[in-house]
């Protein structure tokens, strides 16, 4: 059998299957996932398969099972009972650079619209959403997905601050259009980089289950070494063949260079980004894939205003309410700074009812890379 080929750039379960492309199987914690709370909040780093997950969710609930063969999900789920209508509001398909958000939106939701037969003449943003979930929902209750929830947010902290206020209010409103129609919801799965405070723009839903610290899902995002011996055998053998070592040393300087982040503090459960691992196999060079994919240009310059080193980033002390939530009018923050993957959980102790994590660089390619980033702001600034 031909050796499978890697997910460069995947997203949907549809091209794993199609293409003979390795899938780290995570349906049955995705199952897991969808029996819980009617509105569930997850927070992981960029290029950590947030939109994986979403697309897998969408094609359970289609019915898709023959995509699935292989996986625990094609055997254990009774697919007829899962089916469910899946609208679905992805913010990296919106266009709220060149227009106001609420016209984006907008532009975005008016053919989903016109397609399922809504009279969208005079409907805004708010009405197409709602009039979406209530004609959808009338034989059946959807399933919403909205992936990177923050993004028209957050893209503007520290560059547009009326755009920004603009934006808040405008996401405010339009969440919030998921409570009124609550009888037609039957989940709701919301993603982010990061968990925005303060500005509490989904305050209007009820009960909303964060999952980000919830231990039952530290793994679901990232891969384990289990996971990584597994699924990449055959790579990991090819790679050890280049370096001239073991399959053992091999991973060890996987796990260095990629490996360590982590929600619960558990080592086992540590897990590597999965960006960086399919390049890693791609190329077979240790290079700083997923830094080089964005620049924390914002957190770094906050750091070097409140005159942070990297001593003090390798052994941060903090409650859990520091690290659930982030407040975009601050440029620097202990939140950000673990939501956005830049540190993780080293350790976690509990004292009675009290709680202290410790956070440092989860591995070589985030400490490097940040180490570089910093010191041009310190060099630069003077």
């Amino acid at each position: 059998m031909a050796k499978k080929k890697l997910g460069i750039g995947v997203q949907t379960i549809q091209d794993f299957s199609r293409e003979n492309i390795i899938y780290v199987d995570k349906t049955e914690k995705i199952y897991a996932l969808m029996e819980l709370g009617k509105n569930n909040f997850i927070v992981r780093p960029r290029r950590f398969g947030k939109s994986l997950l979403s697309n897998t969710v969408a094609a359970i609930h289609e019915g898709s099972r023959e995509q699935f063969n292989g996986t625990w999900a094609y055997d254990h789920l009774d697919w007829e009972k899962e089916k469910r209508p899946v609208p679905r509001i992805d913010f990296t398909l919106i266009d709220y650079d060149t227009r106001a958000l609420a016209d984006g939106l907008e532009r975005y939701l008016r053919p989903i619209a016109e397609r399922i037969g809504i009279d969208t003449k005079e409907l805004g943003a708010k009405e197409l959403f709602l009039n979406i979930i209530e004609t959808l929902g009338r034989e059946k209750e959807v399933v919403i997905l909205i992936d990177e929830y923050e993004m028209a947010v957050t893209d503007f902290v520290g560059v547009d601050e009326a755009k920004l206020a603009e934006n808040i209010f405008t996401l405010k409103k339009f969440y919030g259009t998921m409570k009124g129609a609550g009888r037609h919801i039957h989940r709701s799965y919301i993603t982010g980089v990061s968990k925005i405070g303060k500005i509490g723009i989904l305050s209007d839903l009820n009960m909303l289950n964060d999952l980000t610290l919830d231990k039952r899902f530290s793994t679901l995002f990232g891969y384990t070494e289990t996971e990584l011996r597994h699924y990449y055998a055959e790579y990991i053998t090819e790679a050890a063949q280049k370096y001239k070592c073991s399959g053992d040393e091999l991973l060890g300087h996987i796990k260095r260079h990629y490996n360590g982040y982590s929600w619960d503090g558990i080592d086992e459960n540590r897990v590597c980004n999965p960006f960086s691992i399919v390049n890693f196999f791609q190329s077979f060079e240790f290079q700083n894939f997923w830094f080089s994919t964005g620049t924390p240009t914002m957190l770094t310059r906050g750091a070097r205003k409140q005159r942070i080193t990297l001593e003090d980033l390798e052994n941060l002390k903090t409650s859990s309410d520091l690290l659930q939530s982030a407040n975009l009018k601050e440029f620097y923050s202990i939140a950000l700074l673990f939501q956005a993957g830049y540190l993780t959980i080293k350790k976690i102790e509990t004292t009675g009812i009290s709680t202290l994590y410790t956070l440092g660089f989860p591995n070589q390619e985030v400490r490097q890379s940040f180490a570089s980033y910093l010191l041009a702001e310190y060099v630069g600034k003077g």
